[in-house]
């Protein structure tokens, strides 16, 4: 009766950690890809606000001198000067710690 029942009880009891098994190993590599895409879209929107600011950047460069000019002159000026923005939430999604501090430093000195 005993032997029955191991032989019963036991190959079930397998094949619900041998399922568990395979459910914890699909979750861990979900995991990681969700990370991996988090990572890219971060960089991706990173890469997009920072061409954002060259471009300001740019045409802050334009507009400095005559800035400058009309200050000195004691005139009004009619151009406008943008500050520069990089979004915590995009450092955030980085997975790469190094690449975020790097990021976060530039975001400490804007």
């Amino acid at each position: 009766m005993e032997i029955e029942l191991i032989k019963v009880v036991l190959p079930s009891l397998l094949g619900a950690l041998l399922g568990f098994f395979f459910v914890w190993i699909a979750s861990f590599f979900s995991r990681k890809r969700d990370r991996y895409v988090n990572h890219y879209n971060a960089i991706i929107k990173i890469g997009v606000v920072l061409n954002n600011n060259l471009a300001l950047i740019h045409s802050n460069i334009y507009t400095l001198p005559g800035f400058a000019n009309s200050i000195t002159e004691g005139k009004i000026f009619w151009g406008s000067l943008s500050s520069l923005e990089l979004k915590e939430e995009y450092l955030l999604q980085l997975h790469d710690i190094e690449l975020a501090n790097e990021l976060a430093s530039y975001l400490l000195s804007a």
